[in-house]
């Protein structure tokens, strides 16, 4: 019994390493937005440099926003980040998708195991 336990242990630890390496989907990445910093600068509501490389951002550079927190990357720096990374560089917000939430199907009638009970 005890070697079953520790090849289960063993299968246990390895598979949470894979799992916790694995960033988004690329799918997910390019999906987000992107846009001129010369454009937005104006604001002065973003970062004036990126937080993975720490260089500062240039006038025609396009960057990569993260809406969840609008923090804003060099492309090529969070999408490397993101591939191995659930959350932002700079916040730790978590930027993996939420499953969809389902449902409870609505009780139209009264089953087997359900009863009420009418006390005089």
């Amino acid at each position: 019994m005890g070697c079953v336990s520790v090849l289960l242990t063993q299968h246990c630890i390895r598979r949470h390493r894979r799992l916790a390496y694995t960033g988004l989907d690329p799918s997910i990445i390019d999906a987000l937005p992107t846009f001129v910093y010369s454009e937005i600068k104006k604001d002065g509501m973003i970062s004036l440099e990126c937080a993975v490389c720490l260089n500062e951002f240039e006038n025609a550079e396009t960057l990569r926003l993260l809406p969840k927190c609008c923090h804003v990357f060099h492309p090529d720096c969070i999408e490397a980040w993101l591939s191995a990374h659930f959350t932002c560089p700079v916040c730790r917000s978590n930027l993996a998708p939420k499953p969809d939430a389902v449902e409870p199907e609505p009780a139209d009638s009264v089953g087997v195991n359900d009863s009420i009970l009418d006390v005089v």
